[in-house]
């Protein structure tokens, strides 16, 4: 067997600057994140109804953090609260604290959003990686967290975008390359 490495990565860039600009067009179709703002105490009252699309983009910006309680602090009691849970928290981020790194997490649902939604705003998501904000407003440290949301869903129709897995990996590069620009606090990028 006779192996071409050399063809193979250049129909493997081909391949990628394909959906490198698949990518740049889906993103200039989003004008602009619709936002909604969270405080931690009742977010398990939001109405999830409002949320039934899919092929969301997603961030949640913490908007009360202060020189006593930053971005530092914050990484510091997230990471004693995932070390004792026993249900799935996402990674902390320690590498991307600066003092005033307000990003606190980015996600993507391929899926209802309503659904990932859920996994946040409530305690009965243990096999699945999400925020967990009822969790976290039991802890007296960050019980005073409030945040905003920002969100977009993805119009794949309009690009002629019809194969499953090409959605989701569209999906994936537009996270990623959020996560790369923000450098969130939590979460890992892709996936």
């Amino acid at each position: 067997m006779k192996i071409n490495i050399l063809k193979a990565t250049e129909s493997y860039i081909r391949e990628t600057e394909h959906k490198l600009h698949l990518m740049k067009k889906i993103a200039k179709d989003i004008a602009s994140f619709k936002k909604i703002e969270i405080d931690i105490q009742t977010c398990q009252d939001i109405n999830l109804s409002d949320f039934e699309v899919d092929h969301v983009i997603y961030l949640f910006k913490l908007t009360n953090l202060t020189k006593e309680f930053d971005d530092c602090k914050f990484c510091k009691e997230f990471s004693a609260i995932k070390k004792k849970a026993k249900y799935k928290l996402p990674q902390v981020n320690e590498i991307n604290t600066t003092k005033n790194n307000d990003v606190l997490y980015i996600g993507k649902s391929s899926g209802l959003f309503s659904t990932r939604l859920r996994n946040h705003f409530s305690s009965n998501s243990l096999k699945t990686y999400s925020l967990q904000l009822p969790q976290l407003a039991k802890q007296k440290k960050l019980q005073h967290l409030k945040m905003e949301m920002y969100y977009s869903n993805i119009d794949y129709a309009k690009h002629s975008i019809t194969d499953h897995d090409l959605k989701k990996e569209l999906l994936e590069m537009l996270e990623s390359s959020l996560h790369l620009q923000h450098k969130p606090l939590l979460g890992r990028s892709g996936h």
